[in-house]
C-alpha cells in the first residue's frame, strides 16, 4: 500500500465463512472489509465526532474487489485500510488482505464512501481539517 497512514485488523476466518470447498464465500471478503472500516471509523475520533454532530452517514457508494488467492479456513487475516483519495464529499479507500504472518496478497480492493446527510437527506461536504488529518502521512 501507499505510504499513507495504514489502518490494519488481524481478524479470524470463520467457518461460517467458507463454502463447501473450505474457500472462503466471495461475499465474505465485504465482511472483513466491512469490519476494518467501521474499526477504523470508531478509532478515528475528528472523523467519528464530525460525523455525530452533522448528523452523517458514511454510505458505501462503489466497492470493487479483485481475488487472487483463495482464502481457506482456518486461517488469521491481515486486512490493510488506506485512505487514498478525500473528495468534496466522499472518501476512497484501497484494502488487502493477506493470511496473517505472508508477504502475498490474497485479495485487493476499492471502497468509496458518500459522506450522507441523514438530516437533510444530501451530501455533505468534508471539511478541509478532516480531509487534512485522514490524509495524513506517516513522516
Amino acid at each position: 500500500m501507499t505510504n499513507r497512514r495504514c489502518f490494519k485488523l488481524i481478524t479470524n476466518i470463520r467457518w461460517s465463512d467458507t463454502d463447501k470447498y473450505g474457500h472462503v464465500n466471495n461475499g465474505k471478503y465485504f465482511d472483513y472489509f466491512e469490519e476494518a472500516r467501521t474499526t477504523w471509523v470508531y478509532q478515528t475520533p475528528a472523523l467519528i465526532e464530525w460525523a455525530k454532530e452533522n448528523t452523517i452517514q458514511l454510505v458505501i457508494s462503489e466497492q470493487c474487489c479483485n481475488y487472487k488467492i483463495p482464502l481457506t479456513h482456518p486461517n488469521k487475516l491481515e486486512v490493510s485500510q488506506t485512505v487514498i483519495k478525500c473528495g468534496a464529499a466522499s472518501i476512497e479507500l484501497n484494502y488487502e488482505i493477506k493470511i496473517s504472518g505472508s508477504n502475498e496478497i490474497a485479495t485487493t480492493a476499492h471502497v468509496k464512501l458518500a459522506c450522507y446527510n441523514a438530516t437533510t437527506g444530501r451530501l455533505h461536504k468534508l471539511p478541509k481539517e478532516i480531509k487534512d488529518y485522514l490524509l495524513e502521512n506517516d513522516n
